[in-house]
């Protein structure tokens, strides 16, 4: 393997290093956001923050999957 190719291919994992730490940051603030409207919309009663959190990554991961079906 040449010096050009070794560089191509530290290019790709850097680019699949970026596209995956992407993927997570969108998908931490889609989660995020839903959560809140979750709170929101029972008038951000305490005690009920994990379960927020934990429906809406299940919403958010079941639209995610819709798109790679």
């Amino acid at each position: 393997m040449d010096k050009n190719e070794n560089n191509n291919e530290l290019s790709g994992d850097s680019i699949d290093t970026h596209s995956a730490l992407e993927y997570s940051i969108n998908r931490y603030v889609m989660i995020s956001y839903t959560a809140y409207f979750r709170a929101e919309k029972r008038g951000f009663a305490p005690n009920n923050e994990l379960e927020d959190w934990l429906e809406a990554e299940r919403e958010i991961q079941r639209h995610l999957d819709s798109f790679s079906s």
